[in-house]
C-alpha cells in the first residue's frame, strides 16, 4: 500500500502518494479505523465508511471493475457507506446495519463463501440477500463468521469450507449458506483461524473453539477435529 513491492521485516506507513479522485492522495491512509488483510491483499475502512484495497487481484478480491493488473500497490477506494470489513484468503467482505442493511462480497466464492448458495465469483461487489445487520467479520482462508443483531440477541452464523468442522454448526461438509451457531447468544469476539474458529461467549467470558486440532490449537483434548464449539480449558 505504499506503492512498492519491495519486501520489508519492519512495519512501513501505508502512505502513497497520488492525487486522482478515486486514489488516496499522500497521508489520507490517516484516519484509518478497521483493517482486514487477505492471503494476498489488503482491506482498509476509514472513518468516512469508504473501504480501500490494495494487493493480488488473481481472483477480483479488489473488487475494482476497471482494473485490468494482476496486482495494485496502491489503495483505492471500492464502495462507501459501511461499518465492517472482513478478508479471506481470496474473498473480500464489507457490511453496514443501515436501512436497508447490506451485507456485501466480492472475489473468491469457494465454497460458496459469499453465502448465497453460489459458487461462481465476481470482480465486483454483490449484495448478499437475507444477510443483514451483521455487526461482527471474520474471515478464515475460505470460510466466514458473523455475528448479526436479531432481535432476541446477536447470534453467530458460518458458512464456507467444513471440511473439519471449522464452522462449528456440528456438521462436516461445506456449507454455501449461513447456518447459526446454537447456543452462543450476544458473543463477545469471532474469530476464524486457518482451519478452525473460536468464540468468546457473552456473561461468563468463556472461550468455546471447533474445527481441527493437529497440534492443539483448540485447547481441549482431542486427536482429529470437533465440529461443535468445545469449551477451552486449561491448567496451571
Amino acid at each position: 500500500g505504499n506503492s512498492s513491492t519491495t519486501n520489508t521485516a519492519f512495519p512501513q506507513v501505508v502512505d502513497p502518494i497520488l492525487t486522482d479522485s478515486d486514489t488516496v492522495v499522500f497521508g489520507d491512509m490517516v484516519g484509518t479505523f478497521q483493517i482486514a488483510a487477505g492471503g494476498n491483499f489488503s482491506m482498509a475502512l476509514k472513518n468516512s465508511n469508504k473501504v480501500y484495497t490494495w494487493g493480488s487481484n488473481v481472483r477480483g478480491q479488489l473488487g475494482r471493475a476497471t482494473a485490468t493488473q494482476p496486482e495494485e500497490i496502491t489503495p483505492k477506494v471500492v464502495i462507501g457507506d459501511y461499518s465492517y470489513i472482513g478478508a479471506g484468503g481470496e474473498t473480500a467482505y464489507a457490511a453496514n446495519t443501515n436501512s436497508p442493511s447490506e451485507f456485501v462480497a466480492w472475489g473468491s466464492n469457494l465454497c460458496g463463501t459469499y453465502g448465497n448458495g453460489t459458487t461462481g465469483g465476481s470482480g465486483v461487489p454483490l449484495t448478499m440477500s437475507g444477510i443483514q445487520y451483521t455487526i461482527n467479520i471474520s474471515a478464515g482462508p475460505d470460510f466466514l463468521l458473523i455475528a448479526k443483531d436479531n432481535n432476541d440477541g446477536n447470534k453467530i452464523y458460518a458458512w464456507g469450507c467444513n471440511q473439519d468442522g471449522e464452522l462449528g454448526v456440528g456438521l462436516v461438509g461445506d456449507r454455501y449458506i449461513p447456518l447459526e451457531i446454537s447456543g452462543h447468544t450476544n458473543p463477545k469476539s469471532i474469530s476464524a483461524g486457518y482451519d478452525f474458529s473460536c468464540v468468546i461467549t457473552g456473561g461468563d467470558d468463556r472461550i468455546y473453539c471447533s474445527g481441527y486440532y493437529p497440534h492443539a490449537y483448540l485447547g481441549a483434548n482431542s486427536v482429529n477435529f470437533r465440529d461443535l464449539p468445545t469449551l477451552v480449558t486449561h491448567s496451571f
